[in-house]
C-alpha cells in the first residue's frame, strides 16, 4: 500500500504545476457562461447606451446581490470596452495632425 504524501511544512508551498491559466469569471455563478464570450457592442454609441441602462439599474437598488455583481462586471467590460475605443480614436487624430517634423498640432474645435 503507497503512502500519501506529506503535508507541507508551513511556510512553504507546493512545487508549481502545469495548470491551465485561470480565465473564468470568479464571481460568476457554477455552469454560467464565460464572461469573456459575452457580447460587447462594438458600436461605441450602442455600448455607452449599454452601459448607461446597466449603470441605472445598479443605482435603482433593486438588484440582488448576484444580479449586482453581475451587471457591475458587465459595466466593467463595457467601460474598458469604451475605453479602448476612445483610445483608438485619440491615436487617430493624433496622426491625422502630426506635422511633418514629428510633433503634433493643436487647434480648436470648430464645429
Amino acid at each position: 500500500m503507497a503512502e500519501k504524501p506529506a503535508p507541507p511544512s508551513p511556510g512553504t508551498r507546493d512545487a508549481p504545476t502545469a495548470a491551465a491559466p485561470v480565465t473564468q469569471d470568479l464571481f460568476a455563478a457554477p455552469g454560467a457562461p464565460d464572461a469573456a464570450a459575452d457580447d460587447v457592442p462594438a458600436d461605441f454609441e450602442a455600448l455607452l447606451g449599454e452601459l448607461d441602462a446597466t449603470v441605472k439599474r445598479l443605482e435603482s437598488g433593486q438588484l440582488s446581490l448576484e444580479d449586482s455583481l453581475a451587471a457591475f462586471e458587465r459595466g466593467m467590460r463595457l467601460s474598458k470596452k469604451a475605453s479602448t475605443i476612445l483610445d483608438a480614436a485619440e491615436a487617430r487624430v493624433e496622426e491625422l495632425t502630426k506635422r511633418d517634423d514629428g510633433s503634433a498640432s493643436t487647434r480648436p474645435f470648430e464645429g
